[in-house]
């Protein structure tokens, strides 16, 4: 508290982020827990975390809450990525949180045939070490992404998408920019088959949405899995991405059965009959 207090008075204009003091202490202008759950408490007996509603229903706590951390990108990971964004679209005080980390903290090495590989947690003979714990990064070291980039970018993308019946809305979280760039480009597959697509200019003002009207979808001559996918796609190149970047993305599972055929029965049906006991 003596150190905040300090701080405040060198230079008041700066908020203070500290989560070692329990994440809401006085000592703290942003509540800032670490790994907090979105729906139910975490109950490890030595430290047990409190979950995101809990924190969010402290009796006159005004203060935004911020995840110090809250995804942890190793391995196999981000797969709690889109619940953890379901709850910072619909709370307004939840500000949203960090990712452990960005990139995998290793270096290359050279096998015996002049291969290179990724070197870390004692490959250098180095003694005592963290193993993998440097190598939990959403993309490599040589910066290509790892799988759970895919699902951090789905999740985070400025475009969401809502499908009704042969319209799909689309809205824009951006808070200052107008779609200047952006296409909707739409595709409808039967079991991985282009059946049809189109593509249609996006103008949506920030924080406006579109709708966009789909002319009457195929009817496909056999079942299966039928799907309509939508991207968000950048026809010119930016100071940052190539032309045809996308942005965004979203997909639905059609009606299974649009075209039914009944199947004929191999041979006479026999006829029903009950009897009471």
């Amino acid at each position: 508290d003596a150190l905040y207090r300090w701080i405040k008075s060198v230079d008041p204009s700066r908020p203070v982020q500290y989560e070692g003091g329990g994440a809401d202490t006085s000592a703290t202008d942003i509540i800032c827990p670490m790994y907090a759950r979105v729906d139910e408490d975490q109950p490890f007996p030595a430290v047990p975390k409190w979950s995101i509603k809990k924190w969010l229903s402290l009796p006159g706590e005004l203060r935004p809450l911020i995840l110090c951390e809250y995804a942890h990108a190793m391995g196999n990971s981000l797969g709690g990525f889109a619940k953890y964004w379901q709850a910072f679209r619909q709370y307004p005080r939840l500000q949203g949180g960090f990712v452990w980390d960005w990139v995998d903290q290793s270096l290359i090495k050279y096998d015996e045939n002049g291969n290179p590989w990724s070197a870390y947690g004692g490959d250098f003979g180095d003694t005592p070490n963290d193993r993998q714990f440097c190598m939990n990064g959403l993309v490599f070291a040589d910066r290509t992404p790892h799988p759970a980039l895919t699902e951090a970018k789905h999740q985070q993308q400025f475009f969401q998408f809502r499908l009704s019946g042969q319209t799909i809305e689309v809205t824009s979280e951006y808070l200052f920019r107008h779609s200047d760039n952006e296409l909707l480009r739409w595709m409808v597959a039967l079991d991985g088959k282009l059946l049809t697509s189109g593509e249609v200019p996006l103008d949506v003002a920030p924080q406006g949405k579109q709708l966009i009207e789909l002319p009457e979808l195929p009817q496909p001559e056999s079942t299966g899995q039928l799907w309509l996918t939508v991207h968000v796609v950048q026809p010119n190149a930016t100071t940052w991405s190539a032309a045809g970047h996308i942005s965004a993305w979203q997909q639905w599972r059609l009606a299974e059965n649009l075209s039914v055929t009944l199947p004929s029965a191999p041979h006479a049906i026999p006829q029903l009959t009950t009897s009471e006991t």
